[in-house]
């Protein structure tokens, strides 16, 4: 990690979202959420052929290989980014599948910080409660605005170019580090949640994941990557709380 780097998920999530009395167990990025659920294709769409296999679909699966392959950059453009994060249950209409429509739109990257603690699980997202006053609708006070902007404008990039303190992304020499505002976007509380586990998910690759069950057998499961006991191991733990 360098310093350029944003604050890791456990740090945001320990100092800054978790409540007083509750233990954190673990906390994750995700950015691409797709869809696991009979009846329905990768995106969320109903689905209209019949087409698939080991529990995930073929279509988003070969994309995802293809995307893998080409590493989201080959002679044809940018491929589909691959999910990290399937929502999975027995048909359309489950609680994840409801809770799916308002945590991110299905394949675009929307990063999203999942928490883990002792009393929920809770999903956050960067931004807070949109505050400020309605912009006036006269065109002489949006000239004015407009040129207030550009004038502000000049006098950032001409502090920035006498500015000589070493920048590391967000962060600069000498000041705090950054940390955006976070706001809810969804929870679900500990007696809506049936089960954590560190599971393989049983499909043609066979791939580990932190599984998070609801009581109506639907749930999260978060890809990991593959490979990697010690740390699959370590996950189990944090997950049980006995560290």
């Amino acid at each position: 990690m360098s310093f350029s780097d944003p604050l890791g998920a456990a740090t945001v999530a320990r100092f800054g979202l978790c409540r007083p009395n509750e233990q954190l167990l673990w906390a994750t990025y995700r950015k691409v959420l797709h869809y696991d659920i009979e009846g329905l294709e990768a995106s969320g769409r109903r689905r209209k052929g019949p087409l698939r296999r080991g529990g995930y679909d073929v279509v988003a699966s070969a994309v995802s290989g293809v995307h893998e392959i080409l590493g989201g950059d080959g002679i044809l453009g940018a491929g589909p980014p691959a999910p990290d994060l399937l929502v999975f249950g027995p048909a359309p209409g489950c609680h994840a599948h409801q809770a799916g429509a308002g945590i991110a739109a299905p394949g675009r990257p929307q990063k999203r910080l999942w928490v883990l603690t002792s009393t929920r699980l809770a999903v956050f997202k960067v931004g807070g409660p949109q505050s400020g006053e309605p912009e006036d609708g006269s065109l002489v006070d949006k000239a004015a605005r407009f040129g207030k902007g550009l004038v502000d404008a000049g006098k950032g990039i001409a502090e920035l170019a006498t500015d000589t303190r070493e920048r590391y992304g967000d962060n600069i020499e000498g000041e705090p580090i950054t940390a955006p505002e976070w706001s809810t976007v969804t929870e679900f509380r500990r007696e809506h949640i049936a089960g954590v586990a560190v599971v393989e998910r049983g499909d043609e690759r066979n791939r580990p994941c932190i599984r998070v069950s609801l009581m109506d057998g639907s749930g999260f499961d978060f890809l990991l990557p593959e490979g990697d006991p010690a740390m699959l191991e370590y996950i189990a733990v944090l997950t049980s709380g006995t560290r």
